[in-house]
């Protein structure tokens, strides 16, 4: 199976309560891999699960002073302002759905959600993964992959403690080894 019909599947999941929810139901596509470039899929950034947040805001408190679309542009503009080549990323999460008022997903619908994520990684059998957050560290330790495996704050983190930017930039220029 490729990956645009895995992401059709993941698109037309039922089998948890999420996908009741109505801003999964109207806005579907937000949470499956992306490719951040027209590379390949060498490294593999997950994350937890999308916002429920899909409106414009201001990350003033990164130094950053205009607006950006959502949460996930800042950090791909971190990335390209330290010279990180994204056309090798696959970005995705573990739990493909918003989950309600943005709180964790329970233990419950990790481990539905993440057979997807096992699926995508063994579709596009990437060289490394970088788990962003802790929900994505501790999920994907569990399945003991025979994959290089990093982890990285959540820029969410970052947000709400400025004064960490220049620690996070040094881990994340660690996992990309650069």
């Amino acid at each position: 199976m490729g990956i645009e019909e895995l992401n059709q599947k993941i698109q037309n999941c039922q089998k948890c309560k999420l996908s009741k929810l109505l801003y999964n139901i109207y806005d579907p596509k937000i949470g499956y891999g992306k490719l951040l470039g027209n590379g390949g899929k060498e490294i593999f950034i997950v994350a937890q699960n999308p916002s429920i947040y899909r409106v414009p805001f201001q990350m003033s408190a990164m130094g950053v002073d205009y607006e950006l679309k959502w949460k996930g542009d800042y950090f791909r503009k971190m990335l390209r302002d330290i010279e990180i080549d994204t056309s090798k990323i696959y970005w995705t999460n573990v739990v493909k759905c918003s989950t309600e008022n943005n709180i964790a997903p329970s233990d419950e619908i990790t481990d539905i959600c993440g057979k997807w994520l096992l699926l995508e990684i063994d579709t596009i059998k990437p060289k490394k993964i970088i788990a962003m957050g802790r929900i994505a560290k501790e999920y994907l330790l569990k399945q003991k992959l025979n994959i290089s495996l990093g982890h990285i704050w959540h820029y969410a983190y970052i947000n709400k403690n400025p004064h960490l930017k220049d620690v996070y930039i040094k881990m994340i220029l660690k996992e990309f080894d650069v």
